[in-house]
């Protein structure tokens, strides 16, 4: 299963992966995500081993995102909780990557894979609440805000606004 978009290609992730993972998800990458950053491959590993277990089983979707043309590493997507009527995106890019408006691109590919090969109520998207690029990411797929609320991550407690982007009629 591959997603193609104009200028990138998410794949579902590898185990070998896991060295550009660890050098592109840094603590200022990781500043509004749940999980921290892991200090070795072997940490890396660890918890990518079971998202790609669950790709294999359809109860996820963890995709590596990389640049069409080089194949050089962007970072890590997936569409989340595929086993239920409400997946959840996530998608973090690698510092070097930022302004190139490339998390928007991927999220829209994970959307049109969603709204081509599942059967949702519809599709949510959390973001920290002072993660600008984040929100005009869901708001540029026609998310709509629907609550707001406070979340643990490993910074501590954040302020997290849900969007939920709907399915789309006569897609399916």
């Amino acid at each position: 299963m591959k997603i193609t978009t104009e200028r990138l290609v998410l794949a579902p992730s590898k185990l070998s992966d896991a060295a550009e993972i660890l050098a592109g998800y840094t603590k200022k990458v990781a500043t509004y995500t749940r999980s921290k950053p892991s200090e070795s491959v072997e940490e890396v590993e660890a918890w990518l081993a079971p998202a790609i277990q669950a790709t294999r089983a359809g109860t996820n979707l963890q995709i590596t995102i990389r640049d069409r043309a080089t194949g050089e590493f962007i970072g890590l997507g997936g569409v989340h909780h595929l086993d239920t009527r409400t997946p959840e995106f996530g998608i973090w890019t690698k510092e070097a990557a930022w302004g190139n408006k490339y998390g928007r691109e991927a999220v829209a590919g994970l959307e049109d894979w969603a709204q081509a090969n599942l059967e949702f109520d519809y599709l949510k998207y959390s973001v920290v609440k002072e993660n600008v690029p984040s929100h005009k990411i869901a708001e540029a797929l026609g998310g709509v805000m629907v609550s707001e609320y406070k979340e643990n991550n490993w910074r501590g407690e954040v302020d997290i606004v849900e969007y939920r982007i709907y399915p789309k009629k006569g897609e399916k």
